[in-house]
C-alpha cells in the first residue's frame, strides 16, 4: 500500500512539473506542437495541461473574488449598522 502512495505522489509531482513547463512555455508564446515535440508528450497532453492550468487560475481567481465579496459585504452590513441608531433616533 505504501508502494503505491509513494508512486503516485511520484508522478503527481512529474505533472505538476511538467504543467508548470507546459505552461511557461505557452506563455512564451510556443504552440501546443512545439510544446508536444520539445517535451516528448501529445499535443492532446499539451492542451489538457493547459487546460488544468487554466482552471486552477480560475478557481483561484473565483475563490479570491467570493472572500473579497464577503468582506464588502460584511462593511456594508457594518456601516449600516452603525447609521441605523442614529436614523431611527431621528439624528441626522
Amino acid at each position: 500500500m505504501v508502494v503505491i502512495s509513494t508512486r503516485i505522489m511520484a508522478a503527481r509531482a512529474r505533472a505538476g512539473e511538467r504543467r508548470a513547463e507546459v505552461w511557461t512555455l505557452r506563455k512564451a508564446g510556443v504552440t501546443y506542437r512545439q510544446i508536444g515535440e520539445k517535451l516528448g508528450i501529445s499535443y492532446e497532453q499539451v492542451r489538457r495541461d493547459c487546460d488544468y492550468v487554466i482552471a486552477e487560475y480560475a478557481k483561484e481567481a473565483k475563490d479570491q473574488a467570493e472572500s473579497w465579496r464577503t468582506t464588502q459585504i460584511q462593511r456594508c452590513e457594518d456601516l449600516v449598522l452603525g447609521l441605523w441608531s442614529k436614523a431611527s433616533k431621528g439624528d441626522p
